[in-house]
């Protein structure tokens, strides 16, 4: 589920329908979509939850995906939760790992047992939050506070409360060196980074090859949405004459590069070979992704 769960947050956003309000001991495999959603019973399988508004406030045996312009967290979690959205806020307990992309983030009340990372512009970490793993931020304003195990940092400005409590590592990356509190400084192993020279950018290497990945397959889940016939007697095509489609295929694979160099070459026609070639390429990329 971890590696595919992207692909249907992207495809169910789509089909936002009325409020749900879900019933108790939700027994089957949990993909949910409505306007807005309110989540406060008992799940035993994988959720996977995309709307306008998000309100968990139930209980996950399993991974727990929500996607949508707001969410507020504030659960029981076994497993991993993934979050993806505008404005975010998360409390309560999760015993996995904790993944969140927004755009604006609070965290309250919360601990977590595992690993946490977060790629959010604007965060705001308070003192009652604890983790007792790693966590990793990527951000651009940060005020913080809690309780943590290791922790590293990439930002532009960051602001520690006096409360804050951080038990073996502290390494930030940020624009100026941040102030640290004496008895920070006391129990853990500090170290400041300068930023990166500019082209680096505060991303890992991992955040940008899925952000990649997603901006070319984002053109392909808009055609599985809008034309699920044509894609359906494709397949149909593909299964009643294998051999002669992968031949034909091959020819193509072949014949399309040089026929879009010969057109890039041209003047009229070097912005519709530019298109086309990038249409190509990542088809190429998908592909290979694939298997």
């Amino acid at each position: 589920m971890k590696k595919i769960f992207v692909l249907f947050l992207f495809l169910l956003t789509v089909r936002l329908h009325a409020e749900i309000d879900v019933p108790a001991d939700f027994g089957l495999e949990d993909f949910l979509t409505g306007k807005e959603l309110k989540m406060k019973h008992n799940f035993k399988n994988n959720i996977l939850a995309v709307g306008n508004k998000l309100k968990f406030t139930g209980t996950s045996f399993e991974d727990v995906v929500l996607f949508g312009m707001n969410i507020d967290f504030n659960g029981y979690s076994r497993k991993d939760v993934y979050i993806a959205g505008d404005t975010v806020a998360v409390s309560g307990n999760i015993k996995g790992n904790l993944r969140i992309i927004a755009r604006n983030l609070q965290m309250d009340n919360l601990v977590v047992e595992g690993n946490l990372n977060i790629l959010s512009p604007e965060i705001l970490i308070s003192d009652s939050v604890r983790t007792n793993k790693t966590t990793k931020i990527w951000s651009r304003n940060i005020q913080m506070g809690g309780t943590h195990n290791i922790l590293y940092i990439k930002t532009r400005h960051i602001v520690f409360t006096k409360n804050i409590d951080i038990n073996s590592k502290l390494v930030v990356q940020s624009k100026e060196k941040p102030a640290i509190p004496l008895n920070v400084l006391d129990r853990c192993d500090f170290s400041y980074i300068s930023p990166a020279p500019f082209g680096h950018g505060l991303l890992s290497s991992k955040f940008i090859k899925l952000y990649s990945f997603l901006s070319l397959c984002f053109p392909f889940i808009l055609m599985i949405v809008f034309t699920p016939r044509i894609l359906q007697e494709t397949i149909e095509i593909i299964e009643k004459k294998p051999v002669w489609i992968f031949f034909t295929g091959l020819l193509l694979l072949i014949v399309v590069p040089i026929i879009l160099i010969f057109l890039m070459i041209t003047v009229i026609g070097a912005p519709l070979g530019l298109i086309f070639l990038t249409f190509y390429l990542s088809l190429l990329y998908l592909y290979q992704k694939a298997i």
